[in-house]
Order: C-alpha cells, then structure tokens, then sequence
C-alpha cells in the first residue's frame, strides 16, 4: 500500500493531463513534494503503465489477504512490466 500511495498521485495526474493537476492535488489534498515527484513519474513512465502498476498493486493487496497471494514473484512480475513499457516508451521517443 505504501508504494500505491506514492503512486496515486501520478494515476490522477495522467488520468487528468490537461490542467487537472490544480484539481488532483485540492480534491486528494497532496503537498507540493508528492505532486512534483507524480510529475517525475509521468516524464519517465506512460500514464497507461502508471495506472496498470496502480491496479496490479492493488489486485496484489487483495490477493495477499486471500489464499491467491502471489508474494515477491507477483511484485516483481509488476515491475517489470511496468519498467518495459517505459522502455518502449523511450524507443518510440528517439524514433
């Protein structure tokens, strides 16, 4: 949960690019630092990949108080999903 929260920010923020950010940080009542480090989260990764890891964490949480928990591996397997589409992200960049 602490790394969805640190994310949250971020999902808003790409959900609603165009002037929401005023909107995201008064409605979630977010400081200053969380907004501008959510900013730095959606310069290195797509607002898609920010929002599938969000859904991935909180599919995790639920799965780990279930006997479907997938541990590490799951977390893991999260990650690296996400670290792929920001290297996709950067190859159709330099094209």
């Amino acid at each position: 949960t602490a790394l969805y929260n640190r994310l949250r920010p971020a999902l808003y923020l790409g959900l609603f690019p165009e002037g929401g950010a005023e909107w995201v940080r008064l409605v979630l009542q977010i400081k200053e630092y969380p907004m501008r480090m959510s900013r730095e989260a959606l310069r290195r990764y797509p607002g898609k990949a920010l929002a599938d890891l969000s859904a991935g964490l909180l599919a995790l949480s639920w799965k780990e108080k279930t006997a479907l928990a997938e541990g590490w591996t799951g977390f893991e397997a999260l990650l690296a999903r996400c670290m792929e589409q920001e290297t996709w992200n950067k190859k159709s960049r330099a094209d």
